[in-house]
């Protein structure tokens, strides 16, 4: 493709939404690597500020002045998904980046993405390998690449609830499958992605993926959007089941297959519960996870395991039946992933 430069004034292809909360030391970087990208087309860039108190508003101002791609918005703290969703309203672009603002897009990974999008219409996103790095500015040096296998939207839901799905910025949507969800779940400040790319993959369209390394993903212990204790992280997490519960209830694809992944869910969360002595809510995700659990034996095995243990020791041996369970499974598929990879294939 012969690159060429955009029009002036032409409508953007790709909107890049930045939520940002008290990251004035990352957003420049985070900015221009998006205004940097590597395409013929258009990108319009947009800054949503969460109630930041540094300088962040500053600096998103300057960034606004200096370029005409970029726009800066602000709300009062209400949140990264809120954040998100404010973007996603303002967007121009066909398809949809979201950014976190201590994160990177490497320079060609815009065009790479609306490549494979626009050769496989039905498609609703683009994924891609992660590279990880550490400081406070990006030399090119990862500490590791996250690739994370999609396949089929079964197989990608459960990963999900497994805590094995993609990190936020690898995909690139369509804007309009990210309106057709409704946006993401404002409710939740944690695990919001999971639940957002849970009901994009309930949509039962392809989502696409290439193990290229296109975007690279800053560690460290600085303020996140989503910066909460240990405990709250837990609290969060059972929100997101319950938001997961309510999604697969109101989707017309069969849901019992995700039933066994959300009683293994539930009862991980019932573990770490009673690990960090929260007894009455250990006891209500072992009640969620016996109700999910398809097999009556299962649920039998759970009940005796409450009344013989108690629900804390219950909960830390059904941890350790899971970790079992996963170590015996390792380097294997379950029969539907299978098929689903083979139907994949056959395509």
């Amino acid at each position: 493709m012969a690159r060429h430069s955009p029009q002036m004034g032409s409508d953007p292809l790709v909107t890049v939404v930045i939520p940002t909360w008290n990251r004035a030391l990352y957003l420049p970087e985070a900015v221009n690597s998006a205004l940097q990208q590597r395409a013929p087309w258009e990108i319009e860039v947009i800054i949503v500020d969460d109630g930041s108190d540094d300088e962040t508003e500053s600096l998103a101002r300057e960034i606004q002045a200096s370029d005409r791609r970029a726009r800066y918005l602000r709300q009062e703290r209400r949140g990264p998904s809120a954040a998100r969703n404010l973007g996603l309203a303002k967007a121009r672009g066909a398809f949809v980046q979201f950014l976190d603002s201590d994160d990177l897009l490497l320079p060609s990974k815009l065009l790479k993405q609306v490549a494979l999008l626009q050769a496989t219409p039905r498609a609703v996103a683009a994924t891609c390998a992660v590279g990880l790095f550490k400081g406070d500015s990006f030399t090119g040096s990862m500490t590791e690449v996250v690739e994370a296998e999609v396949g089929s939207p079964d197989g990608l839901i459960a990963r999900f609830l497994r805590g094995q799905g993609f990190l936020s910025l690898a995909p690139l949507y369509r804007t309009e499958a990210c309106r057709r969800v409704g946006g993401w779940n404002e409710v939740l400040w944690n695990f919001e992605d999971w639940d957002f790319n849970i009901r994009i993959a309930l949509l039962g369209r392809p989502i696409l993926h290439t193990r290229e390394c296109l975007a690279a993903s800053r560690i460290h212990g600085g303020t996140r959007l989503s910066t909460c204790p240990r405990l709250a992280k837990l609290e969060w997490y059972e929100l997101f089941l319950g938001a997961v519960e309510a999604a697969l209830s109101a989707s017309t694809l069969d849901s019992r297959w995700y039933s066994t992944e959300l009683a293994a869910a539930y009862r991980r969360l019932c573990s770490w519960y009673a690990r960090v002595g929260k007894t009455r809510a250990a006891r209500r995700c072992a009640r969620a996870a016996r109700r999910k659990a398809p097999a009556r034996k299962a649920r039998l095995f759970h009940a005796f395991l409450e009344v013989a243990l108690g629900y804390q020791w219950a909960g830390i041996s059904i941890w350790l039946y899971d970790r079992l369970i996963s170590a015996w499974r390792r380097g294997q598929k379950p029969v539907e992933m299978r098929l689903a990879t083979k139907r994949d294939r056959n395509a």
